[in-house]
């Protein structure tokens, strides 16, 4: 009696792993080049509470924007109020999430939904920068995080304020790492009117149903000629889209 309420025992904790794997997995696609959607949960910075993040959903896919007439996101047991911006074509509202904490998140578009799962949102990165940075040599930046996240990336950035050229550098990184040094002529120096920037990043993702879901978070310092707005919707948009093609 006592050998067969242990094998029953086994064999329930041994469904109870398995439909749990499969309510995990679900429809989970192998290619992230397939994504046709993206959600993201990011920061609003400038001041605000760390609670405070932008919800952002852009359609990714290979074919034309669908345009549908209704996008929707729920978190938890609250919907986000979202604003379609027609110029970045993307669709824009705001949350409010604890860093560190899983949330249920819940995309519908035209009243289908497109994926339900649960996303934890990123510790946020404390990082010290160096005072100054050139290209011409090396910068070394460190950082503190109450844990790990899944991912992280340590970047350079130079923009031109006369053309409006870029030059990116990005470094993936181990999730437990807490400094980097960026090499030697990391970007390019486009002379005096060139903003440089160095960021950390804090990603955590996954991909559902072609849906890309993910929590991200910057620190970062600016060097040379001006300063970047990062809470526009246009940088937030643009944010997303580099971040995407990062983790794709």
């Amino acid at each position: 009696m006592r050998k067969f309420l242990f094998l029953l025992i086994v064999a329930v904790i041994a469904m109870g792993m398995l439909l749990t794997a499969c309510e995990e997995t679900g429809d989970d696609i192998t290619n992230p080049d397939d994504s046709e959607w993206s959600l993201f949960f990011v920061p609003m910075g400038g001041g605000a509470k760390p609670e405070s993040h932008y919800v952002t959903v852009m359609w990714i896919g290979d074919t034309a924007n669908p345009n549908p007439s209704s996008v929707s996101v729920k978190v938890g047991e609250t919907n986000v109020t979202l604003e379609l911006i027609p110029f970045i074509n993307a669709w824009m509202g705001e949350a409010t999430v604890t860093p560190g904490q899983q949330y249920d998140v819940k995309l519908d578009v035209n009243g289908s939904t497109k994926v339900n799962t649960t996303l934890k949102i990123v510790y946020n990165a404390l990082a010290q920068f160096p005072a100054n940075y050139n290209p011409s040599g090396t910068g070394s930046m460190s950082w503190t995080l109450t844990a790990d996240n899944q991912s992280q990336m340590a970047s350079a950035i130079s923009f031109d304020n006369d053309t409006m050229a870029e030059d990116i550098f990005d470094h993936e990184l181990l999730p437990s790492d807490r400094s980097y040094v960026f090499p030697v002529n990391a970007v390019q120096n486009y002379g005096s009117l060139t903003t440089y920037t160095l960021e950390i990043t804090q990603m955590n993702f996954k991909y559902r149903n072609k849906v890309m879901v993910v929590s991200a978070q910057s620190d970062n310092k600016d060097y040379g000629f001006g300063g970047k707005s990062r809470d526009t919707q246009e940088y937030i948009a643009r944010y997303c889209l580099r971040l995407l093609n990062h983790i794709r």
